[in-house]
């Protein structure tokens, strides 16, 4: 299953601008850093939300999007839990801390 944002949600938050944040306060009614300490599932959902207004959605409409979204979805479809993409491991050949990793190195 492939996620729908290309972004992992590290690269959603650390590309938020100004006026993103003011649109999350308006309509969460908390800034971004009071979800991000206090409401895991809210920061994410406003993330989201973000995404959404980045594919042309009003403000309404995207926060309904980013609110019905189900926590988690066994049927493959759109969740909150796996709307970004995961991030991809670093390979790091001379400490492999990945399978891919390990067959790079050489072997002793």
């Amino acid at each position: 299953m492939t996620s729908p944002s290309p972004m992992t949600g590290d690269e959603m938050f650390d590309s938020l601008t100004g006026f993103d944040e003011i649109a999350i306060t308006k309509k969460f009614g908390k800034t971004i850093s009071q979800l991000a300490q206090a409401d895991e599932l809210q920061f994410t959902r406003a993330l989201i939300f973000i995404d959404y207004r980045r594919r042309g959605q009003k403000d309404d409409t995207a926060y309904e999007g980013a609110m019905t979204l189900p926590i988690d979805a066994a049927d493959g479809r759109d969740a909150v839990m796996t709307y970004f993409a995961k991030a991809q491991p670093e390979i790091m050949p001379e400490s492999p801390v990945t399978d891919q990793g390990k067959g790079d190195s050489p072997s002793n």
